[in-house]
């Protein structure tokens, strides 16, 4: 069995916002004690521990995580010291990865504060921006409690507020801070250019289409034009179109484990309890998987449920066997089981918009294969991938050898001239760390 090594804390089940889509339907005003906050990262790094892993992974969660901004700060003066005595006493060095998720309404200089100091104390900073869109979209989708501010407004001011923050403190925005936008049928018309307006400020941006909602195949068919606009800009991105290309791996293989929610990932509420992830916590207690107050308690026999969960248990429809993208869809436990539908493959009235999905993605590859084809020598490969790991990783020098045994196998390929297009995307996610295996 494994144990929990990330997850999310929610910090607060209270929210400045009223998203009409929000998982959380009843919030309250709950704040995280202290003693939680240690609790849960004794938990975790235990769990890594067993796991024999290195790092512990928390995401700052709520509610909305910076209406507790004191308790944030606690759990950094907590973890770091905590974990260094670990190594003191264990010999077992276990490095933290936080992860903010806000609505991006309160940006102060208290926070920018908050981030210097954490980045201090980690060497970067790691910030998801709930935005869904253009102002316009965003005042639509995303609304005030009350409606006592302009969240559309407002997001223009954070961005520019957070564009000035990396500017004055040498912080690349691109390596530090991303968007995240929840696509619903109200807004996806207007998909490629709310990509486009992130872009364009310079923040990384992922999507995912809301499963509630009244999907209809019309809407599947704007879905697939607004993909097709959206690769006509790629080129201007091109670090978009290498986490396109990574996102369709083992494309194959409808068997697998599912999202982790249950298995190694857990989310914990203010009050202590554990759930597989924050979308169970609206289901309450018979879906709890334990509590760290008094003690830490966890149900061995629920979550051995979430632990012998695989894909192919959520294909309730015969054709999903057959199904060329049936690795493709996204299986979400708690939604499946929210809405009755487990098990089986969930709503069925999205297949469509997976498969156009899919395809983009295949189609993203090979340009990201053409753009290399015939065009490529040894040494322009390797300022490619040195430019971009240094973007995306903790430090240039960590990937040395897997880059050195990536470019030794491009050249046995290239001399041979046996390389291809496939050849050289597969050995660019090998690279990556995207692939386990080489072809």
């Amino acid at each position: 069995m494994k144990y929990f090594s990330s997850g999310s804390i929610l910090f607060t089940n209270n929210c400045n916002l009223a998203c009409p889509y929000c998982y959380e339907k009843t919030k309250g005003t709950d704040i995280i004690t202290e003693e939680v906050i240690r609790k849960t990262i004794q938990f975790l790094t235990e769990g890594a521990i067993y796991n024999k892993q290195n790092k512990i992974s928390i995401d700052f969660f709520g509610g909305e995580p910076l209406l507790a901004l004191d308790r944030l700060d606690y759990a950094l003066d907590y973890t770091y010291p905590y974990l260094d005595s670990i190594a003191l006493t264990t010999g077992k060095i276990i490095k933290p990865d936080f992860n903010l998720v806000t609505n991006g309404t309160i940006w102060n200089k208290d926070v920018e504060h908050f981030l210097l100091k954490w980045r201090k104390l980690a060497g970067k900073i790691s910030v998801q921006f709930s935005f869904d869109g253009s102002p316009e979209v965003q005042a639509k989708s995303r609304i005030a409690k009350n409606n006592i501010f302009d969240t559309g407004k407002r997001m223009e001011d954070t961005l520019d507020a957070v564009i000035n923050f990396c500017y004055l403190n040498g912080i690349k925005i691109e390596e530090e801070f991303c968007v995240h936008s929840v696509v619903t049928p109200e807004t996806i018309t207007s998909f490629c250019n709310n990509y486009k307006y992130f872009l364009d400020k310079g923040f990384p941006v992922w999507h995912f289409l809301l499963r509630e909602g009244d999907w209809t195949q019309e809407l599947s068919l704007v879905y697939e034009e607004e993909l097709k606009k959206l690769r006509k800009i790629l080129s201007s991105y091109p670090d978009f179109l290498i986490q396109a290309c990574s996102s369709f791996k083992n494309k194959n293989n409808c068997k697998g484990p599912t999202c982790g929610a249950g298995i190694d990932y857990c989310s914990i509420t203010p009050s202590g309890d554990v759930y597989p992830c924050h979308n169970f916590i609206e289901m309450g207690e018979p879906y709890k998987l334990g509590s760290l107050l008094p003690n830490i308690q966890i149900d061995k026999d629920k979550k051995d449920f979430y632990e012998h969960l695989d894909k192919q248990d959520f294909i309730g429809n015969k054709n999903c066997n057959n199904c060329e993208f049936c690795s493709a869809c996204q299986v979400c436990i708690a939604t499946n089981i929210a809405y009755n539908v487990l098990p089986s493959l969930n709503f069925p009235k999205v297949c469509s918009f997976t498969e156009a999905e899919y395809k983009n993605n295949l189609i993203i590859a090979e340009m990201l294969g053409e753009k290399m084809d015939d065009k490529i020598n040894i040494d322009d490969f390797s300022k490619f991938l040195t430019e971009y790991l240094d973007k995306v990783t903790d430090g240039i020098k960590d990937n040395n050898e897997r880059i050195s045994e990536g470019l030794s196998i491009l050249q046995n390929q290239m001399n041979e001239l046996k390389v291809t297009q496939q050849d050289i995307l597969n050995l660019l996610l090998y690279i990556l760390g995207t692939n386990e295996t080489r072809n």
